[in-house]
């Protein structure tokens, strides 16, 4: 399994279209993450704010190349 991070403001059709895809799955929770440095900031848990991503799961390096392709795409 490859899990990547993707924009959290990705638009829903682009979303849409990644779920519908065979090897893909997101995450219904975003993952937070000091290292996301150009995503955007909300605050989790803490005091301050931390950067945010949706977590994309690929079956295999297939699924992968489909994620980009559609992301690109969108």
């Amino acid at each position: 399994m490859i899990e990547v991070r993707i924009h959290p403001e990705t638009p829903v059709t682009v979303l849409e279209a990644i779920a519908a895809m065979h090897g893909l799955s997101i995450n219904s929770e975003f993952r937070f993450h000091s290292n996301l440095r150009r995503f955007p900031r909300r605050r989790n848990n803490g005091v301050a704010e931390i950067p945010f991503a949706r977590a994309v799961g690929c079956a295999d390096i297939t699924a992968f190349d489909r994620l980009l392709q559609a992301l690109t795409a969108g």
